[in-house]
């Protein structure tokens, strides 16, 4: 009998992970981590407030959850002193159209990767995917504002 990992489910033996996708993977992480990662822009304040997340990392947490679909709910609800480091950080981050200047912005999320379960490659599929998603909740958020801003 193979014996079981203590990084991935145990459901799983060390060969059955390895064999599973990125895919697989990441959807088996999301589920342990249900509850601790928010899907919701509006629940980074409740873990904020909880000590969770420190001020300067909301930001983050929030342009990585906002979608077309949230957004104006968000920006309806969040607490205005954390709008206000959202904003703050938009305004400091390069324009939508800025390659350049996006290539130069670094984020960094503090996750751990078992190296014995993800290859270097899907660890940096994973880490883009992060990055995209926070780049497109930072457009989403600004084009909310400007469709705000034009309508007063």
């Amino acid at each position: 009998m193979t014996e079981k990992s203590d990084h991935g489910p145990k459901r799983y033996s060390p060969e059955e992970w390895d064999r599973l996708s990125l895919e697989e993977r990441v959807r088996w992480n999301d589920q342990i981590h249900r509850g601790r990662r928010p899907s919701n822009p509006l629940a980074v304040a409740r873990l904020y407030y909880q000590g969770v997340y420190r001020r300067l990392e909301v930001p983050t947490f929030v342009f990585m959850r906002l979608t077309t679909f949230n957004v104006e709910g968000f920006l309806d609800q969040f607490p205005a002193e954390l709008l206000a480091e959202v904003r703050h950080q938009a305004d400091r981050l390069p324009p939508d159209d800025d390659e350049k200047g996006w290539g130069g912005v670094g984020l960094i999320g503090g996750t751990n990767y078992d190296t014995r379960r993800f290859s270097a490659e899907q660890i940096w599929e994973h880490e883009m995917e992060g990055d995209r998603c926070f780049r497109i909740g930072v457009r989403i958020y600004r084009e909310a504002l400007a469709r705000r801003k034009g309508a007063t």
